[in-house]
């Protein structure tokens, strides 16, 4: 999990580092996306034809194209040169509009008005952000009134810097059955870990765990309450081969979905 030798301290560093593989790897949605973190997402946004929607870490666009496929006016952000690029890179009938921004800088997409989207989605990446209030507040800034922000994140209880996947035989009348759990040492204090989501990628790059207190404290400082949550889990007959393991441990949500609204301040 940890890296040899010295970090560059800006997080954006790696992900340039990582544009390519990353991309060739997620493509129009990787199986983890498609089967754990897209259903509940689109539910939660509720996407309909010409709904805008602004799409923060982007990455290599395969959320921003999906919703544009499925109609919306989409933009999407990444602060990744060369994860923008890829994005770009991508052709299709209609594509969403994309933009380079540091997501961490107060000053964020400034060039884009106050009340200017319907929707506003951070798919799986706030994890990797070092500063989320300031997508937070961007969020609430650029959502209309009743407007709704959606972002999943791995499950902070459960996450790789929190707990230890185990095994275990225990003996139950003369026989011996295999347990698997995951072992959680801590969980309150925030820290941040060097590691690869994949395996292949070039570079190691951060992950920042956060409690749900935190997560939710910067929804909530931002002005945002939570409408909607889900907690998806792989099931006991995922299919998923990659993530097979994980099929004993049915009953412990690998990824988290927020549904938050903007609150309206004149309340």
């Amino acid at each position: 999990m940890m890296t040899i030798g010295p970090m560059h301290k800006n997080t954006l560093f790696y992900w340039n580092e990582n544009a390519e593989v990353w991309s060739a790897h997620m493509g129009e949605g990787s199986p983890f996306q498609r089967a754990l973190v897209e259903p509940k997402t689109l539910e939660f946004l509720d996407v309909s034809p010409k709904l805008s929607v602004l799409d923060l870490a982007c990455g290599n666009g395969q959320m921003s194209r999906r919703l544009t496929g499925l109609g919306a006016r989409v933009v999407g952000v990444d602060g990744s040169e060369k994860m923008i690029a890829e994005a770009r890179a991508f052709e299709g009938e209609s594509e969403p509009d994309y933009y380079v921004a540091d997501l961490t800088k107060k000053d964020a997409l400034s060039f884009i008005g106050d009340e200017t989207f319907e929707r506003v989605l951070c798919n799986m990446a706030l994890m990797d952000i070092e500063e989320i209030e300031p997508v937070f507040s961007l969020a609430r800034r650029v959502l209309k009134p009743q407007g709704v922000f959606v972002f999943s994140i791995t499950h902070p209880c459960f996450d790789k810097a929190v707990g230890n996947h185990l095994t275990e035989l225990e003996e139950k009348e003369g026989t011996l059955h295999m347990r698997r759990f995951i072992k959680i040492e801590r969980y309150l204090s925030s820290s941040t870990l060097t590691t690869k989501a994949l395996p292949s990628l070039p570079s190691s790059h951060f992950f920042f765990h956060r409690s749900l207190e935190t997560y939710l404290g910067a929804a909530f400082k931002a002005g945002f309450v939570v409408s909607d949550l889900a907690e998806p889990a792989f099931g006991p007959d995922t299919t998923l081969t990659e993530h097979k393991g994980w099929h004993h441990l049915a009953e412990i949500p690998v990824v988290l979905v927020v549904k938050l609204q903007k609150k309206d301040q004149r309340k």
